[in-house]
């Protein structure tokens, strides 16, 4: 039997997503998410007069069928771009203010290599 996949499902995906801080993109009716070398894309489009979303994974390429979209469905699906714009905005402002910030954990000469112990 095939599982399907809800809305509660694509919320909870989204919801760990930013809890772990993995990349995300969200551009017009589209959510990317980035975990190493895995990619999923969840896109909202129109088959017919039916809201649905479509979720593609680009490590096999693999590819959901339709899931149709309820008005409340449509209502959570915008709360989550909400939620993801504001993500990509809080990362991008962070970035921002430690872009010329050194990395402790980067050794910056000759003496940082010596392990302390010796």
């Amino acid at each position: 039997m095939e599982k399907k996949i809800s809305m509660n499902d694509i919320i909870d995906l989204i919801k760990e997503s930013i809890k772990r801080k993995l990349k995300i993109e969200c551009n017009f009716r589209s959510i990317t998410i980035y975990n190493k070398e895995k990619v999923i894309n969840i896109t909202r489009g129109f088959n017919g007069h039916e809201e649905v979303l479509v979720i593609k994974t680009a490590n096999n390429f693999g590819k959901t069928k339709e899931l149709e979209l309820s008005e409340e469905d449509v209502l959570k699906w915008k709360l989550l771009e909400i939620e993801c714009k504001n993500y990509q905005n809080d990362m991008a402002l962070k970035d921002f203010s430690s872009f010329f910030e050194e990395d402790n954990n980067i050794p910056k000469d000759i003496n940082d290599l010596d392990n302390e112990d010796d």
